[in-house]
This record gives structure tokens, sequence and C-alpha cells, in this order.
């Protein structure tokens, strides 16, 4: 057991996590490979590299329209919002000019009221 060094393996593995031998030589040099060149554009034709250029610049200007638009709905809500606050704020305010301001109409006459009502 002291022979055997037990950072090597993991439990249940029979090779070695670190990267040693003919194996790991061979994965690492794929993976620079595909960094140096990356094969899902090196290797296909001008015309589909072209498409896919224009596929992402369309979904982009789409996605910048979608922003602009939701800006704009935001705004006509907030305005709408306003609008509607200014509107009841002038109804209150007519209400209360008409109560306070102008007493005269809740004070009727007595004899106007018995002659509506009886």
């Amino acid at each position: 057991d002291a022979l055997v060094d037990s950072e090597w393996f993991c439990p249940g593995e029979i090779h070695s996590i670190i990267p040693t031998g003919n194996k790991w030589s061979k994965r690492k040099r794929q993976i620079e490979t595909n960094k140096f060149h990356d094969n899902t554009h090196s290797n296909s034709l001008f015309y589909m590299r072209w498409y896919e250029a224009y596929k992402i610049r369309a979904l982009k200007q789409r996605l910048e329209q979608y922003k602009i638009d939701e800006i704009q709905s935001f705004i006509k809500q907030k305005i709408q919002k306003i609008n509607d606050v200014v509107r009841d704020e002038e109804i209150k305010l007519r209400l209360i000019s008409s109560v306070i301001l102008k007493p005269d109409h809740m004070q009727s006459d007595p004899d106007f009221l018995k002659r509506k009502y009886g």
C-alpha cells in the first residue's frame, strides 16, 4: 500500500488522471489545432460563412428593433399613467372647488326645498 500513490487514480479508475502518455499528447495536440483553426468556419464554404454572418446580423437588427419597441411601449404606458393621475387630480380640484369655493349651491333656500320635495 505504501508504494501505490492514491492521488494518481480516482476510485474506480485504472488509468492516471494526470496527463501522461501517448493518449494525452494526442488530445493536447488536437485541442491546440482546434483552438488555432476553428473547423466550423475555416473549412466551410464562403457562401455558408456569408449566410451565417447574414443571419447573425439580421438577428441583431431584430433584437435592436425589439428593444426600441419595448422602450416605446414603456414610455407610452408611463405617459398614460401620468395623464390618468393628472385627470384624476383635475376632477378632484373641480369637485373641491364646486363644494368649498361655492357654498351657496349646498345651502339651498328652504322654500325651494319644500316646493321640490314636498
